[in-house]
């Protein structure tokens, strides 16, 4: 849905096509060739796995390790789980090959690598 919006976005930046006196708007390939960046769905999952890597190094006295390892008490409400940003972080370690128990230190090389991939299979 996101990434729905950003080309709709980009078509209206890059305008459309004047092809032989006929105007015609531009594919999502010729969108990704002008663009040449990642898109905004994979920015922003490279964001939360730098997140997460920053969070691996710090100490578990920190607030922000200590609010990412609460577990709230309580019941849940009815219907389908939320989705939860750690859910969000391991789906993306997932797809991007990233082993669930990585070394703080090498947490930055590998989301390097895991971006280096996305832009490429993006391309």
């Amino acid at each position: 849905m996101l990434d729905d919006f950003e080309r709709k976005v980009l078509r209206r930046i890059f305008g459309l096509v004047n092809d032989d006196g006929r105007w015609r708007m531009r594919t999502n390939e010729e969108l990704r060739l002008f663009y040449q960046d990642v898109s905004l769905s994979t920015f922003i999952r490279l964001q939360r796995l730098r997140w997460y890597v920053d969070l691996e190094r710090i100490s578990d006295d920190r607030l922000a390790m200590r609010l990412f390892q609460n577990q709230p008490h309580g019941s849940r409400p009815r219907g389908r789980p939320r989705n939860r940003w750690a859910d969000a972080v391991r789906a993306d370690m997932g797809s991007a090959g990233i082993p669930p128990d990585f070394d703080g230190q090498e947490g930055k090389r590998l989301v390097k690598e895991a971006r280096d991939h996305w832009v490429s299979s993006a391309i």
